[in-house]
């Protein structure tokens, strides 16, 4: 058991910093992807892409994009007392 939780955690700090290199190659990947789709989408379907569009504009002026789950839960709990 010792064993394998030291075959599955980082010797070196050049181990961990690669582990962040992975998550941001990741991230530029993802964001490419979604950039070639969209690209596709507005030559396909040009209707489609200008409401992707104004979604993706509508959202990125808003104040919460995603809501924070611990407000969710104190305002539940506070509304049950």
């Amino acid at each position: 058991m010792d064993n394998e939780l030291s075959e599955n955690t980082p010797d070196t700090a050049a181990d961990k910093d690669k582990g962040i290199e992975d998550v941001a190659a990741m991230q530029t990947l993802i964001c490419i992807l979604l950039a070639l789709a969209f690209f596709i989408i507005n030559i396909a379907y040009p209707s489609t892409a200008e409401e992707l569009a104004e979604k993706f504009r509508e959202l990125s002026y808003s104040q919460k994009v995603l809501e924070n789950p611990i407000d969710i839960i104190t305002e539940y709990w506070s509304a049950l007392k």
